[in-house]
């Protein structure tokens, strides 16, 4: 089963946003970046013998509001997923702090 949690950010630089958090994660996990979109997998650790599967994090603008999906093969990683992004978001839009971050399960 897949588990999916959506975020609205609300920022202004969404464009700018999106990229910095693709070049960030790209040093670490594979990245594939267009303007407006963008894909983040994370790879499944192998001392995670629950969690079978990669997690992705998929990024689109929306007029003007990224939005965020992230999906896990585990319930238990989508918390620690939806802070991370938060987080780095945060790093990026620390001028636009503190940040409104709707997120819902789906």
């Amino acid at each position: 089963m897949t588990y999916i949690a959506i975020a609205h950010v609300l920022v202004t630089s969404v464009g700018r946003y999106l990229q910095q958090l693709g070049n960030h994660w790209g040093h670490i996990t594979s990245v594939t970046l267009a303007v407006l979109h963008g894909v983040i997998s994370f790879a499944r650790k192998p001392r995670a013998a629950e969690w079978g599967a990669d997690a992705r994090v998929m990024l689109d603008a929306e007029r003007n509001t990224p939005v965020c999906a992230i999906s896990v093969p585990a319930a238990g990683r989508i918390g620690g997923r939806t802070s991370t992004l938060r987080h780095d978001v945060g790093l990026f839009a620390f001028r636009e702090m503190p940040l409104t971050v709707h997120w819902m399960d789906r």
